[in-house]
């Protein structure tokens, strides 16, 4: 399917990954200094009189090989492939070796100028590398991005005129999905919880003082919120301090999260990914928040506000 034009590309796709690669394919057919920043940045370099002619498709069928995400291709010149990954879906290695072995047979056409692109939304570059060990193709034919660095190539070659605002309008789209850093005192009131409390052992509340930082698993699509309130499990089994939010970073691995921690050995062997929220200083309740009769801990997370927070006298009341 072409993306000349936007609006044919509106509700096409079902998968939200197709969606991204679309919009990504028609902002490059659009903006042709985008088009030329990302095709210099994997060494695919073309004439500006020439980007006119560079054709750019989404979901190109190889019947035996598979649906290309991206296809971008100027005949007798160069090829690339892009494979499109958002949230935690992990690259195939089958997938992206299927792809690199068709470019790998296309090669007379186009020479040393074939690429395989992939992007992600987490961090996968270590799993890339890992992969591009068995690609058939050379290291300069195989590149690696997080949709973040798209979206900061697009905002820096941004262009004004009459595409400024659908340009915009991408970024905006883009980042809501994309960005994985939300300063909170930048978002808006109606987006962002009061407080979080967060449920944390004794070894984690010793990590949360000293790095003032907490964590949620990503599956659990914990909130922003503008503080965080901790419950410790033991041996106190109450809501005891409280602390602002700076920011909250998603999708980071739980590997990078406790690094210099005292579990950093045991979170190298996890394989998920956590939304982290930084903290100012950690202050202490006026008075702890213990066992109701109804509600007797918090196993995960709950939300709150300031009014029930501050005159709870036990979990019921929050």
């Amino acid at each position: 399917m072409r993306v000349d034009n936007v609006f044919s590309l509106v509700h096409h796709f079902g998968s939200e990954e197709d969606q991204v690669s679309a919009c990504f394919a028609f902002i490059l057919k659009i903006n042709e200094k985008v088009l030329q920043k990302f095709l210099r940045t994997i060494g695919v370099h073309v004439m500006r009189k020439e980007l006119k002619s560079v054709d750019i498709e989404t979901q190109v069928n190889y019947e035996g090989t598979g649906i290309i995400d991206v296809r971008i291709l100027l005949r007798g010149r160069f090829i690339v492939f892009i494979e499109s990954k958002i949230w935690g879906n992990p690259p195939s290695e089958q997938q992206l070796n299927k792809y690199a072995e068709l470019l790998d047979s296309i090669r007379p056409e186009y020479g040393n100028l074939v690429r395989l692109i992939l992007i992600t939304h987490v961090e996968r570059r270590e799993r890339f590398l890992e992969i591009s060990k068995e690609i058939p193709l050379s290291a300069n034919e195989k590149h690696y991005f997080r949709w973040k660095d798209l979206q900061d190539m697009v905002e820096r070659s941004y262009t004004g005129g009459h595409r400024k605002y659908i340009n915009r309008m991408f970024l905006n789209y883009l980042g809501d999905k994309m960005r994985d850093v939300k300063i909170i005192e930048d978002q808006q009131i109606k987006d962002v919880e009061e407080i979080i409390i967060v449920s944390t052992t004794p070894e984690f509340w010793e990590i949360n003082k000293s790095g003032l930082f907490c964590t949620q698993a990503m599956t659990k699509s914990a909130a922003n919120a503008q503080y965080v309130a901790f419950y410790r499990t033991s041996p106190i089994s109450a809501v005891t301090h409280i602390a602002k939010v700076t920011k909250t970073e998603s999708n980071v691995p739980s590997a990078e999260t406790y690094k210099n921690t005292s579990i950093e050995s045991e979170a190298k062997s996890w394989e998920g990914f956590e939304k982290v929220f930084r903290l100012e200083k950690i202050r202490e309740l006026p008075r702890e928040i213990k066992a109701g009769k109804k509600r007797k801990m918090i196993r995960t997370f709950m939300y709150t506000t300031f009014d029930r927070l501050l005159t709870a006298k036990t979990l019921d009341d929050l």
